[in-house]
């Protein structure tokens, strides 16, 4: 009910309320008067005065009945949300106890299994902290990638009384894995009709009925653009897919257009990922190990690598999708992005270069980070020898090549239906992007011809600072190719250099 028509009716009924109290009063009044007119200490009743003084307390019975109701509802509404604070049912008001910080503890190592196992356990201890529950979706959703756990966990948030819009939220995200990852478009349907109905008046709602408008408007066709925009939701960040949703036509099938493409590689992973497998081996010897234990350890520091490149790979992730980039795919200890499909962007050779300035530039405040914590581990390695403890392994420090080429490519969906689909580009232009980031070695963000071209016209200032470099032999093509270094460390700021 809306706050004017509230305050309308209750000050309708305070007001005839007291219209009926007077009437009530004047009619005593004038039975009084007749009574003392004709010398009656207790006048009776005359059939007029009786009628008003029944009417008009009948009448004002319901009014201060309706009144009462009125107030009871609003009470309870208010004694209903103080009960959700009290007890907890909101979870954005959590308890994080000494069991959930070893969870997050074994999150932030890597440990994904052991984080799910310890947040259930702190669930059992504390079942209202539905924040925990979210968390182990999450941890399936965005670190393990398995979908259907994750589909499994948000459902159970949902059975849950929320927030309304966190909830609407984390129903979206479950419908964006009902059609994209699982395939279950009327499982999608179905929960974006609830989040309508459950929920009419938060911003997800609004998400969910436009959501709704391409399934009834466009039928099949929209139903194939939603399954599609569930995959894309993975690869670009949300304001393009809102920007793919709103296109009038999508062209996946295939295309040839000029876009701009990104390698970025971590250099050093091979030599760490031996030089710990060694150390590994040399522990396991020195401290006699039976097969079981050696098996225990070399899995401990296989988890510490996958979550030391994961950190490298989504620091690159987080600032492709910040300069509205698609991630095509990850190749080892490689990302391969690229700008100007599926959405359209003039300036996609200018946000792919800031995007590299960006990435080296994140990644060197991690390294400066990591090489901060390797301080710190050096000095508890110091009691731990004491305490007979084994030390504790220093993180790697790695650093990052940048090869960025534009040009003409094909651009679309490449694979089956059945097996794996991959929103890719390939071609002459992607070759070259590929040799320039060999070429960058550690720490560069190398640039081909027609990149630095689009720069000197989007941005003349940025293009006057990059060097020239001597041109570079690419497999496949005669001549060398004109190849330009971005000085990335001189630059304040990627979207405004120094």
């Amino acid at each position: 009910m809306k706050l004017w028509v509230k305050i309308a009716l209750y000050l309708g009924l305070l007001s005839a309320g007291a219209w009926l109290a007077l009437q009530f009063n004047a009619s005593y009044e004038a039975l009084q008067a007749e009574g003392a007119q004709r010398g009656e200490d207790s006048p009776s009743l005359s059939p007029k005065h009786y009628r008003e003084i029944m009417t008009y307390g009948a009448v004002g019975f319901a009014v201060v009945f309706a009144l009462a109701l009125l107030v009871a509802r609003d009470v309870s509404k208010l004694v209903g949300e103080y009960t959700m604070r009290v007890f907890n049912l909101d979870e954005s008001m959590g308890i994080k106890d000494t069991q959930y910080e070893l969870a997050d503890e074994a999150w932030r190592n890597g440990k994904y299994l052991d984080a799910i196992r310890l947040l259930r356990e702190y669930l059992s201890n504390h079942p209202k902290e539905i924040h925990a529950l979210v968390r182990i979706a999450e941890i399936y959703d965005k670190d393990l990638k398995n979908y259907t756990a994750a589909a499994l966990e948000y459902e159970k948030v949902l059975e849950y009384t929320i927030n309304p819009e966190r909830w609407g939220w984390i129903a979206i995200r479950l419908v964006n894995i009902y059609t994209g990852e699982l395939g279950e478009n009327e499982k999608g349907l179905a929960l974006l009709r609830r989040i309508v109905s459950e929920h009419p008046q938060s911003k997800a709602a609004d998400k969910a009925r436009a959501r709704l408008k391409l399934y009834e408007e466009a039928g099949a066709e929209a139903r194939e653009k939603e399954r599609v925009m569930g995959v894309f939701s993975k690869l670009v960040s949300p304001d393009v897919v809102d920007t793919l949703l709103g296109a009038q036509e999508l062209n996946f099938g295939g295309e040839r257009k000029r876009l701009t493409v990104m390698f970025a590689d971590i250099r050093g992973f091979t030599s760490m990922t031996d030089g710990t497998r060694d150390e590994a081996l040399a522990y396991i010897q020195q401290h006699g190990l039976n097969e079981e234990q050696a098996k225990a350890h070399m899995d401990d520091i296989a988890r510490e690598t996958l979550a030391t490149i994961n950190i490298y790979l989504s620091t690159i992730a987080d600032m492709v999708k910040k300069h509205e980039g698609t991630l095509d795919k990850y190749m080892g200890d490689c990302v391969m992005a690229f700008w100007g499909a599926p959405a359209e962007n003039p300036h996609h050779a200018l946000y792919a270069v800031w995007a590299a300035v960006d990435s080296q530039q994140a990644i060197q405040q991690l390294n400066l980070k990591r090489e901060e914590e390797n301080q710190r581990r050096a000095q508890d390695n110091l009691n731990r020898e004491r305490q007979g403890l084994p030390p504790l392994p220093p993180l790697p420090v790695l650093n990052l090549g940048i090869g960025i080429n534009t040009g003409e490519m094909i651009v679309g969906l490449m694979g089956s239906e059945s097996h794996i689909l991959n929103y890719t580009v390939f071609g002459r232009e992607v070759n070259v992007a590929a040799r320039l980031e060999g070429v960058a070695g550690g720490g560069r963000v190398i640039i081909g011809s027609g990149t630095y071209e689009d720069i000197q016209r989007l941005a003349p200032e940025l293009a006057a600072r990059c060097q020239s470099l001597e041109p570079v032999a690419v497999k496949g093509i005669k001549e060398p190719v004109p190849v330009y270094n971005v000085p990335w460390e001189e630059l304040e700021l990627a979207t405004g250099e120094s």
